[in-house]
């Protein structure tokens, strides 16, 4: 599902748990966990490259499919961030 680059990086979230029934506490945790919460506000039209995909990641946390499809979920993150999001998504893969 495609980021609305006319809502803000909560209503982003928000959005998405009107479709996969994520609560509020779980949207702001998930934010937590790719180090936006602070931006949760701002536009995500405003948001750099690294940060709208910290953003996708973060829908991608409420998300609780079986399967996930993912192409190059780094690219675009600095070498901390990707290595972060690297051994976090080892924690979660079944």
């Amino acid at each position: 599902m495609a980021l609305k680059n006319n809502f803000t990086v909560v209503e982003n979230l928000r959005f998405s748990h009107s479709i996969f029934n994520s609560n509020e506490e779980k949207i702001m945790s998930s934010l937590k966990e790719v180090d936006l919460f602070e931006y949760r506000e701002r536009a995500s039209s405003d948001l750099s490259m690294g940060q709208l995909k910290r953003l996708a990641i973060a829908k991608w946390l409420l998300d609780e499919h079986e399967l996930y499809l993912i192409d190059e979920p780094f690219a675009s993150l600095d070498k901390g961030r990707c290595s972060a999001c690297f051994f976090y998504y080892q924690e979660i893969k079944l």
